[in-house]
């Protein structure tokens, strides 16, 4: 479907579906760059690695296959100190691109005291 985007300018855009925090390379071939920082602890974690869903700082956080993790997913748990970078979706959930569990900075900033570590979910 083509439809006009303002005076003169046109998009092609073809529509499906797909799974949650999948990442969509654009069409110039490179991967989508985080444009979504936030450092917190985890809460309603949910799902099994590497596809959890929590909540941070009041926001969704999908995580994918494509999702990078330092630190490991198994360390993951409520409670645990994370730093997210993803992708801000038009719902204002996140699609995490990376994953930081346990980290110590965020742009400098010290992050949220860490809890004891838990088995993979």
């Amino acid at each position: 479907m083509t439809s006009p985007l303002c005076r003169g300018v046109f998009a092609f855009v073809t529509a499906m579906t797909l799974p949650a925090a999948t990442l969509v390379s654009s069409s110039s071939g490179r991967e989508p760059q985080p444009d979504d920082e936030r450092a917190g602890h985890v809460t309603y974690l949910r799902g099994s690695c590497p596809e959890v869903t929590f909540m941070l700082e009041r926001v969704l956080v999908t995580a994918s296959k494509a999702t990078h993790y330092d630190g490991g997913c198994e360390r993951l748990h409520d409670g645990a100190p994370v730093v997210v970078e993803g992708l801000r979706q038009a719902d204002g959930s996140v699609a995490a691109v990376r994953i930081a569990v346990g980290d110590r900075e965020r742009k400098g900033q010290p992050s949220p005291a860490g809890h004891g570590s838990a088995a993979r979910r």
